[in-house]
């Protein structure tokens, strides 16, 4: 391969490595057939906890995200002080599995099994 070529390869390899941050911005959703992009969300992040790594809230869409480890779920018809108490609890993960969290064949009362799932481009 001629310098000139190897050059191109460079720059078109660094122009994919210089994007890859935009993609960042966008998670893939245990449960959900697309990522979603997280430009319209308020995130926080929690590392008070030992397994809730971020909550991310749309309050628009009163849809919240949260990371789980290295897992990301989703929870529907979620209105803006069950999130804030999430976030500002003493302890979110005590909180979460109170609050949230789906016990056995009981479904949580933000599960997207139950309300709708909003739609993201």
């Amino acid at each position: 391969m001629s310098k000139q070529g190897r050059l191109g390869a460079g720059i078109v390899l660094l122009s994919t490595v210089l994007a890859w941050p935009a993609l960042a911005d966008c998670v893939v959703v245990k449960y959900r057939d697309t990522p979603v992009c997280l430009q319209t969300f308020k995130c926080t992040e929690t590392p008070q906890s030992s397994f809730m790594r971020t909550a991310c809230y749309d309050e628009a869409k009163s849809y919240m995200l949260i990371k789980l480890n290295e897992t990301w779920y989703h929870y529907c018809s979620v209105d803006p002080a069950s999130f804030d108490n999430l976030i500002n609890a003493p302890s979110v993960g005590t909180y979460y599995n109170q609050n949230f969290r789906s016990h056995g064949a009981a479904h949580g009362p933000f599960d997207c099994r139950d309300h709708p799932v909003p739609a993201y481009p």
